[in-house]
């Protein structure tokens, strides 16, 4: 169509060109002598600016000026960073699929995105393979949190991250670079899939079990399982208690024979908890013998107690926290109860004979055997002197025997002063108590510049609401209560706490300070602590 137009519009411009000459011309010759006056020779520029307003076609090039004018617009400073001194380094892949990585120069990060369900057991390997440079490799969940990282687990100045259970569905991210942002080469990066018998459980949900003693410990995350052991003959009668602390976990308990295979388990003791027991359970073989205790289903987590006990001296008793019923057998060692305490903790057991041959004695001792108080046939109440596991023993005086029944709750009576609050390390989990809303307990640790810490305050009842502030050291800016590091109300769910992995800015002694919302509630709480 464009060509057309211009066809039929030129013998406009040519008779246009011609009237112009001939009146020109006209104009000369009127002008006296005859001589032709040179202006009516007209510049070409001049004549086509004479008839502009004639529509002409637009020029073909002028559809470039859009596209021109989008190559020319300035771009932004961080995305000219990002296209001239990044390099690309990185792609999605697969577990099982192993790589090999051109790690091109300094300070480049290379991204591995890999999907995983809930519960899968991973093991990550960066190896060097040529260059100079350190290897460094790191896990982030699908919302870009670090859940494990390592340096030098591997041979030589390689990484590995061994046996790392995945906490939940999603594309997860493994992040590989030089320790330092220093150097270049290549490097084979793995992602395989880990042992799931042999995966590292959470340092807070492991350990030896004793008879008779209490353990607290922590599901750190729905899908995890916490490993207990114990050693057994075949015969003895075990008992295995798991009591939850806060509400949101469902327990369940699964007992291992020495070759993993799963020979008791329990979800709800029964209709009234959701608390899990084994109870007179009689081992097969000798060996070492492993207790899962974790959320049922892998479906929640949370602070609990674990009990484990021999029906060898006491038959048919249960756990703590609630009504327990024993028998004692005349053999001089008694029926045992753990509990675990804290200072300032007024707690009252009472013990009601069955059988009207038994005189029953209740004494209760610390973990140094020390006697911290003791009552013939009633009840003990005292305030606990520290923190702790303490145990109850039930006897018979003068050999009496027989059946008896055990009741075990805290006293929830203010001391003259408040006690809550002390020294923490790096793996502590501490129960405490705000003993009215406005009391405020401190706690302290000792932190280096470049650590990073996480605290979480779960609630030991259904009424507290915990509330959460990390300081900094004291004359270090964010050392105050207006102006903390951190804080936290919400963060871990059902109104419990959360601060994660927090950057330590200072080396110093950092404060942790725990009260309620709004300084409404009161009540149990626990606090755990970790630093990387």
């Amino acid at each position: 169509m464009r060509k057309k137009k211009m066809t039929l519009q030129r013998p406009v411009v040519l008779g246009v060109v011609f009237l112009l000459l001939i009146a020109g011309l006209a104009m000369g010759m009127a002008g006296g002598n005859g001589t032709a006056h040179a202006q009516i020779v007209l510049p070409t520029v001049q004549l086509f600016e004479l008839i502009q307003p004639v529509p002409t076609p637009t020029p073909r090039f002028l559809k470039l000026r859009p596209v021109i004018g989008t190559l020319l617009t300035p771009l932004p400073i961080d995305e000219l960073t990002i296209v001239t001194i990044t390099p690309s380094c990185g792609k999605a892949t697969k577990i099982g699929r192993p790589l090999s990585v051109q790690l091109p120069g300094n300070d480049v990060t290379c991204r591995f995105p890999f999907s995983g369900r809930q519960g899968r057991v991973v093991s990550i390997s960066m190896k060097r393979q040529s260059g100079d440079f350190d290897p460094f490799v790191e896990l982030f969940d699908p919302d870009g949190l670090r859940l494990a990282y390592d340096d030098d687990s591997g041979k030589g100045q390689d990484s590995r991250i061994s046996n790392f259970r995945l906490p939940g569905k999603g594309t997860y991210t493994v992040v590989a670079r030089s320790f330092d942002g220093r150097g270049s080469g290549t490097f084979r990066l793995a992602i395989e899939p880990g042992a799931a018998a042999e995966a590292t459980p959470d340092s807070l949900c492991t350990g030896a079990l004793l008879t008779g003693r209490g353990k607290t410990a922590q599901v750190p995350y729905d899908g995890a399982d916490c490993r207990f052991t114990f050693s057994g003959s075949p015969g003895q009668a075990v008992n295995i208690a798991m009591d939850a602390l806060a509400e949101g976990l469902d327990p369940e308990l699964i007992l291992l024979d020495p070759d993993g295979k799963d020979i008791a388990r329990n979800d709800d003791d029964h209709v009234d908890t959701l608390n899990s027991r084994i109870r007179d359970f009689k081992l097969p073989v000798s060996g070492q013998y492993t207790v899962v205790a974790r959320g049922l289903e892998g479906n929640s987590a949370g602070p609990f107690q674990i009990t484990f006990w021999r029906s060898d001296h006491c038959k048919a008793s249960a756990g703590l926290r609630d009504i327990s019923y024993g028998e004692v057998t005349g053999d001089g060692i008694g029926c045992i109860f753990a509990i675990e305490g804290f200072q300032g903790q007024r707690i009252k057991a009472s013990v009601e004979r069955l059988s009207d041959d038994l005189q029953p004695e209740i004494t209760l001792l610390d973990a140094g055997d020390n006697i911290i108080g003791q009552e013939i046939e009633g009840s003990l109440q005292l305030f606990l002197p520290h923190d702790g596991i303490f145990r109850i023993v039930v006897n018979g005086l003068e050999g009496t025997t027989g059946r008896f029944k055990l009741a075990l709750k805290p006293v929830w009576i203010l001391m003259s002063a408040p006690l809550c609050g002390g020294l923490m390390e790096s793996g502590d989990f501490r129960s405490d108590s705000l003993r009215d809303p406005s009391t405020e307990c401190r706690f302290s640790f000792d932190g280096k510049a470049g650590d990073n810490v996480t605290i979480r305050m779960t609630k030991g009842n259904l009424t507290l609401d915990p509330y959460l502030l990390l300081l900094a050291p004291e004359n270090r800016s964010h050392d105050s209560t207006d102006d903390p590091l951190a804080l936290d109300d919400d963060g871990a769910g059902n109104r419990n706490s959360l601060i994660r992995d927090e950057p330590l800015p200072y080396d110093g002694t950092y404060t942790i300070m725990t009260h309620s919302y709004e300084h409404r509630t009161d009540g149990l709480f626990f606090l755990s602590l970790w630093i990387d």
